[in-house]
């Protein structure tokens, strides 16, 4: 696929680590092999996270890291990602925080969003907008 090696040079050939802003937006042939292979490096120290998956056969599960990321300050993310967050969340700079046809494991998740992600670890956040969020049954 022209689109999936196109990315991996691209990301080959830059410093990933030191990337400002990382955004996908996938519809066809998005795996989750390849969002893995992309996101997990993206995040270490990333200011700008924007992820949009298109595929209604297609979940993709947020990695841990993305939990405690000390440089992230805008977090964007819609359609057809599960989010299940730890006991620890850690987001010192987060300004704006956008879900949106998101899903989370659970309803405890949605609590621990709000209690740990907002109220204590995120002392910057100045948006936040969450939009027909989910809670998975099974």
């Amino acid at each position: 696929m022209k689109v999936v090696k196109f990315v991996d040079r691209a990301l080959l050939l830059s410093d990933v680590q030191s990337l400002d802003k990382f955004c996908l937006k996938w519809e066809f042939g998005c795996d989750i092999f390849n969002m893995n292979r992309w996101v997990t490096p993206a995040i270490s120290n990333v200011r700008v996270l924007d992820v949009s998956l298109y595929r209604p056969d297609v979940w993709y599960k947020l990695r841990r890291s993305l939990h405690t990321c000390e440089t992230l300050e805008l977090l964007e993310l819609s359609n057809h990602i599960v989010i299940k967050v730890p006991n620890f969340v850690c987001l010192p700079r987060l300004v704006i925080l956008y879900l949106n046809s998101v899903e989370f494991e659970s309803n405890d998740s949605i609590q621990k969003l709000i209690y740990l992600a907002l109220e204590i670890n995120a002392p910057t956040l100045e948006y936040l907008y969450l939009e027909d969020l989910e809670i998975q049954t099974s």
